[in-house]
């Protein structure tokens, strides 16, 4: 399965997949900062919109939650990390400090 967008107003399907970007969020890249990076071959390359994610952690601290088990295990999809929306809904729903986005 593909991992979904999450526009603010649709639910989310429990079986559904995300990636780190769908939970935590991405940062928004302006045109010059996209230039800059295809330049030095570091970076996002490509302009983007800010995306807002489901909880209000950062990459880093997912990872670590993952890593220490506060958060669900993720699933290899393709050389992808992936986790199922019900799991991450579920630790949204009992962990003060997960609040949704």
């Amino acid at each position: 399965m593909a991992a979904v967008a999450l526009p603010s107003t649709d639910p989310i399907h429990p079986e559904a997949f995300l990636r780190v970007a769908d939970i935590c969020g991405r940062r928004p890249v302006s045109e010059e900062e996209a230039r800059r990076n295809r330049e030095s071959g570091r970076g996002p390359r490509r302009a983007r919109a800010s995306v807002r994610g489901l909880l209000s952690v950062s990459p880093s601290t997912w990872w670590l939650w993952c890593q220490t088990g506060v958060a669900p295990h993720g699933v290899k999809v393709g050389g992808a990390t992936l986790w199922r929306a019900g799991d991450v809904l579920a630790l949204a729903s009992r962990s003060p400090n997960a609040q949704e986005g």
